[in-house]
Parts: structure tokens; sequence; C-alpha cells
């Protein structure tokens, strides 16, 4: 029986022979223009064709019957391995020798045989063992890169898409190999993620769409928890995308991408601040305004699970507490997103909902300062739609009463009467609108009689019973409907009497 194994280690042998007085072996280790071609292009030759500036290339190339030698040596070896153990073998062979800098050469000759043979499982096998001995060899990724070109000739679509993403995986800019590897073996790695990043997210946002759009009503929560998966390995593409190159021109698009993606996985918090990077972060992306409006979106949605975790953690003090704290946190930031969509997108016909959905939000919150900016600004953004003015004055007069300021609010409420005797002809009298105005107009008239009165209150208090008086008359002139005009009137002539007394 030959004995295959005394036979490599002839060979190794003679390969160390042939190397002495030059520094050919030396050549076989990664040179930097190397990194630009898988180990498996046809024709290859890792040892004199890949490195033709190596010093060790231009001694073997003067010696015609060295690199013959080397040549048939080389064959030699790989076809022992071919017909015995495979890629063990040579792992057993230098595990007795010791390495050597040929070693890339041993597993992509043997790799490069079996792919002629069509054995491409065999082929690709070579090479990961390469990449498994060697993680973080400068020829790691080129073996890696020729295990998917294995897979392809196969025809093994499945096996192609698993290695890109094992690719993009172990090279990744934020994994150990990125970390210790040269410049040229980087741009290498580059090159490649640049192309298997957005196959992979491309893949998963595409079947993730066409499984949801396949969801019935009635759909199992297996089926619909596989949806969710498909969108968040989509987005987990996007966002390497992101992480590997952050200086894209069209970056803006990734990060609208990774807040959709992050949106449909249910992963809320990562959608709000996708989308507002794809909003704000650039100056020139053309669904800027929808990313800023997703944002809000997304601000709900984190706003309602922390709500619904509130409700089921009542007993639970402590974790109530924090909860109320987490959803304040997210509401203040809320509010902070719609201002700035309000100031980024103008001419935006969501703008002025928005605002007065904000300036509701704020005044509920009691900050009545911030809700009279924000009224403010929906004022001045309304121009003459009465609907919206009343909403703001309205907020403006309730602010400036909490505040005390009265006669502010008094302003508010007689700009918001105005507003509101301005809809009124414009509805069909026996409508629910016009009852329900009409009905919010003789509230709104009794806070414009308080502002008034409690103006006289302050001015009695003051002791100007005088002022306090034609103050307490104003109710009467300005708001004979209201309710408090007969305390008011009895409060004037109080004051009067005692004045003439």
């Amino acid at each position: 029986m030959y004995d295959y194994p005394s036979a490599q280690d002839a060979f190794i042998a003679v390969l160390d022979e042939l190397g002495k007085g030059n520094a050919w072996q030396s050549g076989l280790q990664l040179n930097d223009k190397d990194a630009e071609q898988p180990v498996a292009d046809s024709g290859e030759k890792v040892d004199r064709e890949n490195d033709a500036e190596a010093s060790s290339e231009k001694a073997a190339a003067q010696s015609g019957r060295d690199v013959a030698l080397l040549d048939d040596t080389f064959h030699a070896m790989r076809l022992s391995f071919y017909y015995t153990g495979g890629v063990a073998d040579i792992a057993n062979l230098l595990a007795r020798q010791g390495d050597r800098h040929y070693a890339p050469r041993l597993y992509a000759d043997l790799g490069e045989l079996y792919l002629s043979k069509k054995r491409f499982r065999d082929g690709a096998d070579t090479y990961v063992a390469f990449v498994e001995s060697y993680p973080l060899s400068a020829y790691a990724p080129r073996f890696s890169v020729s295990r998917i070109s294995a897979f392809a000739m196969g025809d093994f679509p499945n096996e192609v898409r698993a290695e890109k993403q094992a690719f993009a995986e172990r090279y990744s800019v934020t994994g150990e190999y990125w970390q210790q590897a040269e410049e040229p073996s980087r741009q290498y790695v580059k090159g490649q993620l640049r192309v298997y990043i957005n196959e992979l997210a491309a893949y998963y946002h595409g079947l993730a769409q066409q499984k949801k759009s396949q969801l019935s009503a009635s759909a199992s929560l297996a089926a619909r928890a596989e949806v969710v998966d498909l969108y968040r390995q989509a987005g987990n593409w996007y966002q390497a995308w992101i992480d590997s190159f952050p200086n894209e021109p069209d970056l803006a698009n990734t990060w609208f991408l990774l807040g959709e993606t992050r949106f449909e996985s249910n992963d809320f918090r990562d959608a709000v601040a996708a989308y507002e990077n794809a909003a704000y972060g650039y100056n020139s992306f053309t669904k800027a305004n929808e990313a800023g409006y997703a944002a809000l979106l997304s601000y709900d949605r984190v706003l309602s699970d922390i709500q619904r975790r509130q409700a089921m953690m009542q007993a639970d003090l402590a974790v109530s507490q924090s909860l109320h704290e987490e959803y304040a946190k997210w509401q203040l930031s809320r509010i902070d997103s719609a201002l700035l969509f309000a100031e980024t997108f103008q001419s935006d016909p969501r703008r002025i909902p928005i605002l007065a959905q904000t300036a509701e939000t704020v005044y509920e919150l009691k900050d009545f300062e911030r809700t009279i900016d924000v009224a403010d600004r929906l004022i001045a953004a309304v121009g003459d739609d009465h609907e919206w003015r009343l909403k703001g004055y309205l907020l403006k007069g309730h602010a400036y009463m909490d505040m005390q300021q009265f006669a502010s609010a008094e302003t508010a409420y007689e700009y918001a009467l105005g507003a509101q005797q301005a809809l009124l002809p414009t509805l069909m009298p026996s409508s629910r609108e016009y009852l329900d105005l009409v009905d919010q107009y003789q509230q709104t008239l009794e806070n414009y009689a308080a502002s008034i009165y409690k103006q006289g209150e302050l001015a009695n208090a003051a002791g100007d019973p005088e002022l306090a008086a034609q103050t307490f008359l104003r109710v009467v002139e300005r708001a004979p409907d209201s309710q408090i005009r007969v305390t008011a009137q009895y409060d004037a002539a109080v004051l009067v009497m005692k004045t003439v007394q």
C-alpha cells in the first residue's frame, strides 16, 4: 500500500530545498496587491502570478528548472491529497511538519482541483478549512469568496446566500478580523461587503414584504412571527451597511429603509432613531418629510407600548414609577420631534395638525408657557383658517388662565369667540357640528367672562375698588349671556355703593 503521508513529507522536503537561497516561499504570503482577487480565479498561481513584484518570484523565474520542479511538486501534492484524505491531509501534514508560508497554495490547489472535477462542495469545504485554520490571515477573505464561488458554480443558491451572510458577519467592520487587518485587506473586504450586504438587505426585505402580503386575518402567531423576524434581519443588514459605509451619498435612504424595517419588526425605538436620521441628517433627501412623519408614528407606538406595560405592572409600584418616568421622557422627545417637523417641513400639509396636537399635549403636561409658544406657531401657520385659529386661541386662553395672566387670557378668548362666530354661518343649523359649535361657543363665552371677572377680583384685592367695579361691569357689557354676569353685576353694585359711602 502506498505510503501517502511519507510521500507528502518528502514533497515538503523538496519544497523546502527549493526554497534555500531565495525567498520564494515568502512570496506565497499575501502581497498587498493580491487583495483584489479570490484564490480560486482561473489560472491563478498564488506563488508566481499574483506576486509579480515579490523578490522571491523574481528569483524563481530565473530558474526554469526550479519553477518546473516547483509546479510539479505542488501538482503531485494536490493529487495525493485528492486521492487520500482531502483537506484533512493538509492539516495533518502541516501539524507534522510545522506551518509553511506556502500553506495557502496547498489549500488553493486542492480546492481548484475539486472544482475542476465538479466536486463543488468538497472545493467549498477546502476553502473554508483554510479560513478556519487561519482566521486572521490576509488570505482568509479571498478563500471565503472562493467558497462562495464554488457554491455558485455548483448552483447552490441557498448556500451562496448563507456564505455571503457568513462573510459579512466574519469580516464585519466591527469584528476582530477588521481590527487587525491592514489597509489592502480592508479594501478588498469592503469591496465584497458592498455587494453582499446590499444583496442580503434587499433579499430579506423583499421576502418580508412578500410574506406580509400573504398574511390573512386568521394567520397564525408563528406566521406573523416569521414576518417580524424577516423584517428584523433586513434591518440588521441595513444597519450593517450604515456601519460599513458611513459616508455613502445615499445613506439617508438606507436610514429610511432601516426605519421601515425596524417599525415592521416592532423595534419602535430603533425606528425613531433611524427615521430621524433620515429626516434631519441630510439636506437633499427627497423623502425627508415622510421620514419625519414616520418618526412621529414610531414615537406613538413606543408610548403605546409603555402604556400597555404600565397597565400590566400597576401592582408593582417601583416598576410602575419607572415606566411613568420612561413615558414622560419619550413624550417630551416626541414633542421636540414634532416641533422640528413643523419647523423643517413648512409646506407639508400634516404640519398644522401636528402643531395642534403638540400644543394640546404640551397643555396636558401643564407646560403653559410652551403651550402658548406652540399655539402661536399654529396661529401663524394657518392664516385665515378659523377652525385652526380657534384651536390655537383656545389653548392660549386656557394656558393664560392657568398662569393667572387674565388680561392675556381675555384677549385670547376674544379671538376664539371671533373664530367661532365666523365658523357658525358655514354650518347647517340643524347639523351636529353646528350644535356642538354652539355649545363650545357658550363655554368659550363663560371662559371669556371669567377672565374679565378675575381681573376685577385682582383689582379689588389690590385695594382699587373703583377699577374692580369697572372691570365687573365689563363682564356685564361684553358677556351679557354668561352665567357669571349676575355675580359680576352684583359685585360691581356693592363696590360702587362702598365707593359712594
